[in-house]
C-alpha cells in the first residue's frame, strides 16, 4: 500500500500536482531511470520497463525469443517474465526506465488516470516513429550518465510522460521480430507506392488510399511518410507532381495546360501558382531555361 498525504496528514483522492517521493510512506521502490553500458551486461530487467539504445545495438532474450534491439528502437515490457539483456555492441548505451507495477497503479490512481485497456506483455516500436523519438527525448532530457540511475529526482511529469509512451506503444505482441518484420514490410510498401505514383493515372492517390495499401490508419501512415521522407503526405505528393511536370516541360512540346493536367492539376492557374512557389519561376521560363 502507498499512502500519499497532504498538509492535513490525510491522503487526498487525487493529486494533480504530482507524486512527491517524500510522501511515499511505504517501502515500494520509486521508478528508476538510467543508462546501461555493454560492460555491465548481462542483466535482467523486470516489468514495467522501457528500453531504447541511444547508441549501438543490444541483444536481448524475451518470451523465449532472442532478438536485436537497434539504435532508436523502443522496447516496452509491461508484464510477463523478465527480459534478459545478454550483450551489446562495443560502446553501446541503452537508456532504461523501470517502475514497479504496484507503484504505477498507485501513481495512476493518485492522478485519476487509467492505463491501456488490454495491455500486451511486450511491444517493439520501430526507430524513427514519433513515439520512439519522444521516448529518446525524454531520456536525453534527464542528462543521464552511463551506469548511473536516478529515482528520487525523477520529476513526476517525466514519469507520467514515460508511462504515456508505454500506454501508446503499438508494436508487436510477444514476438519482437514480428514488429520489425511488419515495420520493414510497411516501409517497403510505402516506398513502392511512392515510386509507382503516376499523377496522370492515379487521380485518387490519397492518404486514405495509401493507408489502406499499407494497412495502417491515416494518422499512422502520415507519421510513417514524414519519418521516411521528411515531408508531409501533401508535400510529397506535390513534389512528385512537380517532378513530373518538370520532365514534361523539358522533354515534350505539350502545351502548359496539357502538362498541368498530366501532372495532376485541374487548371493552369493552380499549376502556375504551385510551380512558381516551389521552383521560383514560371513553367514557361523553366522550359526556356532548360532548353537553351
Amino acid at each position: 500500500m502507498i499512502v500519499h498525504t497532504n498538509s492535513s496528514g490525510r491522503p487526498p483522492a487525487r493529486n494533480a500536482g504530482g507524486v512527491s517521493p517524500l510522501a511515499m510512506t511505504n517501502a515500494l521502490p520509486l521508478p528508476r531511470i538510467g543508462v546501461v553500458e555493454a560492460a555491465r551486461l548481462p542483466q535482467l530487467v523486470e516489468p514495467l520497463a522501457l528500453l531504447t539504445p541511444l547508441e549501438g545495438e543490444l541483444i536481448a532474450l524475451a518470451a523465449n525469443e532472442r532478438f536485436r534491439l537497434r539504435t532508436g528502437e523502443l522496447l516496452v515490457l509491461r508484464s510477463g517474465g523478465a527480459l534478459q539483456l545478454e550483450r551489446a555492441t562495443h560502446g553501446a548505451r541503452v537508456a532504461f526506465f523501470h517502475a514497479e507495477p504496484a507503484w504505477v497503479a498507485a501513481f495512476r490512481t493518485l492522478h485519476g488516470e487509467a492505463g491501456a485497456a488490454e495491455p500486451r506483455d511486450l511491444d517493439l516500436v520501430p526507430a524513427g516513429t514519433t513515439l520512439a523519438r519522444r521516448a529518446a527525448q525524454l531520456f536525453v532530457g534527464q542528462r543521464l550518465l552511463a551506469g548511473a540511475t536516478a529515482a528520487a529526482s525523477l520529476p513526476a511529469a517525466t514519469t507520467a510522460a514515460l508511462l504515456q509512451v508505454m500506454d501508446e506503444a503499438q508494436g508487436s505482441p510477444l514476438d519482437p521480430r514480428h514488429a520489425r518484420r511488419n515495420a520493414g514490410t510497411r516501409r517497403e510498401t510505402l516506398i513502392r507506392a511512392i515510386a509507382d505514383y503516376d499523377p496522370e493515372a492515379d487521380e485518387d492517390f490519397s492518404l486514405y488510399r495509401l493507408a489502406e495499401r499499407i494497412g495502417l490508419s491515416e494518422r499512422q501512415t502520415a507519421r510513417l511518410v514524414r519519418a521516411e521522407t521528411g515531408r508531409s503526405f501533401r508535400e510529397l505528393k506535390t513534389a512528385t507532381r512537380l517532378e513530373r511536370a518538370q520532365k514534361l516541360l523539358v522533354s515534350s512540346e505539350l502545351p502548359i495546360l496539357e502538362i498541368a493536367l498530366r501532372a495532376g492539376w485541374n487548371s493552369a492557374s493552380q499549376f502556375h501558382e504551385a510551380f512558381r512557389t516551389s521552383v521560383g519561376v514560371s513553367p514557361a521560363r523553366y522550359r526556356a531555361a532548360h532548353r537553351s
